[in-house]
């Protein structure tokens, strides 16, 4: 939660400073964590980010050191809270998942292969995406997931 609400903190606003307002809508840039649905090109990639656009289209953008490999495919509201995408001739799913729409907001969802929402007490069964409130494009999520990348291969100091 720490590293949601940095990620969805105001990163110019001066203090006293009212944040901008954002969106809790569906469309936007998510950025997917370690994914059971796109599982197939995680070893090749570090990273994924997907970004969902109105009325139907999805983008799925896997993230490497040096390279991206994006995927355009289709999305739909199924019903209220659940969602649906088109990957690689099969269906995923997205469900609301947590929200908070105060200071620091977060909008995450549970994206699985699954056709009914998973408990959220079993986490193998799916996999969270965030809305990147403050990255509102792939190329702002494809440089904050090599900085990431780029954290967790640092070995630190020798000791």
């Amino acid at each position: 939660m720490l590293i949601l609400s940095f990620l969805t903190s105001c990163k110019e606003c001066k203090p006293g400073e009212k944040e901008s307002e954002v969106s809790f809508e569906v469309d936007g840039v998510y950025s997917v964590r370690s994914s059971l649905v796109f599982k197939d090109r995680t070893f090749d990639y570090g990273g994924i980010c997907l970004e969902i656009q109105k009325p139907d289209t999805a983008i799925v953008r896997f993230v490497g050191l040096k390279e991206v490999k994006d995927i355009r495919t289709k999305w739909q509201r199924v019903e209220d809270g659940k969602y649906e995408i088109d990957y690689d001739g099969k269906k995923a799913f997205f469900y609301d998942y947590e929200i908070w729409k105060g200071k620091g907001p977060y909008l995450i969802y549970m994206l699985t292969f699954s056709s009914t929402k998973p408990s959220p007490d079993d986490p193998d069964t799916f996999t969270g995406m965030s809305k990147l409130f403050n990255y509102p494009t792939l190329d702002d999520c494809t440089s904050y997931k090599r900085e990431e990348m780029s954290q967790e291969s640092d070995p630190g100091p020798d000791n």
